[in-house]
Parts: structure tokens; sequence; C-alpha cells
């Protein structure tokens, strides 16, 4: 019986954890039913520049981390959750796996809401078996949440989407130097909602010091940038 293509996008900015999801994935037995194609990236412009080709339409599979190299090209592709966004809207039946470093609560909840991930790692659960339990439960019967990432929801249940895409590009461009008056030039929006939203994010990170130095500090320790 003749091999099912499987096409695989893996998104991460460190070549040797690319060489090890290939290898989990060759060495799972379903390596006897798929024949493999593997593309990958190693920021957000590769990555855009990848999903831009005629053959990404048949992209059954992203491997994507969160924390990558942002676009220089794109505004509002800031992380690796601005491309799963990406992704999601584009490719509606391309399966994802978000894997990452990341841990912190509000975090997790936020990429979780913004993507709903067929699977999500954090990689201190990552090992070769947890990634191959992944694959199949994407594929048969999804979502898949390692440990850590249900441990997160179980404690944070009723969570709702604390802070949306162009949040967190309010928060990257602030932390780059751009002045509150110049974020109109890299976001959709009036310079009044922009600071609306500043003062929102002030107010949902908790900040006693309301100024941008410590918005930007709390986004840095959260994961938001």
């Amino acid at each position: 019986m003749p091999k099912k293509r499987l096409n695989v996008l893996i998104i991460e900015d460190h070549p040797i954890i690319i060489e090890g999801y290939k290898n989990a994935l060759l060495s799972d037995e379903s390596s006897n039913e798929y024949d493999y194609f593997f593309r990958q990236a190693s920021n957000c412009d590769d990555a855009l520049k990848t999903l831009k080709l005629k053959s990404a339409a048949n992209t059954n599979l992203v491997l994507l981390d969160i924390k990558l190299p942002p676009s220089q090209k794109n505004h509002h592709v800031t992380s690796g959750e601005d491309l799963a966004i990406h992704i999601r809207r584009n490719f509606p039946d391309t399966k994802i796996i978000i894997l990452t470093m990341l841990s912190e609560q509000e975090r997790i909840i936020n990429i979780s809401k913004s993507i709903e991930p067929d699977g999500f790692i954090i990689k201190s659960d990552l090992t070769s078996k947890v990634l191959k339990t992944a694959f199949h439960k994407v594929f048969n019967d999804p979502p898949f949440y390692s440990e850590s990432v249900l441990k997160i929801h179980k404690m944070n249940n009723n969570a709702s989407v604390l802070i949306d895409q162009i949040d967190r590009s309010i928060l990257y461009h602030l932390s780059k130097g751009v002045k509150t008056k110049n974020l109109v030039d890299y976001i959709p929006l009036s310079l009044s909602a922009i600071e609306k939203r500043k003062l929102n994010l002030k107010k949902v990170l908790e900040l006693k010091e309301k100024n941008d130095k410590s918005l930007i500090s709390k986004a840095l320790e959260k994961g938001f940038i």
C-alpha cells in the first residue's frame, strides 16, 4: 500500500530542536504509513514567505514555537502566536501544535483562547514520546495538551482572553522605543483607541506604576513580548 504524503512545517529558531522533532516523527510507528515532507522556518519572515507558496495550502501539520524573531516586513507579526492566527485564518484544515518554553499562566491561557491549537506542549514536558502522542492525538481526537498546560487550564478554567493580537503589537512596538503618538504608524487604530488599550493593559497587568517602562517590564515578565 503506498504511503500517504504528510507535509510538515516546523517553525522554530533552534536547528537542533528542529532535528529533534524530525527524528521523533520519523522514528514513530506511523513512519511506515506516511511519507514525510518537511519544510522549516527560523523566524516570522521566513515563515510568512513559506506560507505564501502555492504548496502551503497542502500543509497538514505545523509545529510552532511562540518566541520567534519578529517580522521585519509585517508590523502585525511579532511572534509565533501571530503566525498561528495567520495560519488559522488562511489554512483552517492545517493542524497546529504549539511548543513553547513559556509557562506563565496568563500567557498560556491567552494562547489557548486566541489560537485554539490542536496540540499545546510546554517544552519542559516534551519528550519524544509526548510528541508522538500529540501527533496521533491531533489527527484523531484533538486537542492534545501536555501535563503543564492541563494543570494551568484546570487552575484557570474560567479565564477569558485578556490581551489580544493588537494589544501584543502595541506592547512590542513600545518595547522597541516607538512613542505612543507614533503607534498609529504601526497599529490600525486611532491614537485615542491606542491610548485606551494602553490604559486597559496597565489595568489587566495590575501595574502599581502607570508609566510605559513598568508596562513593558511587566509584559516581558509575563511573556507577552
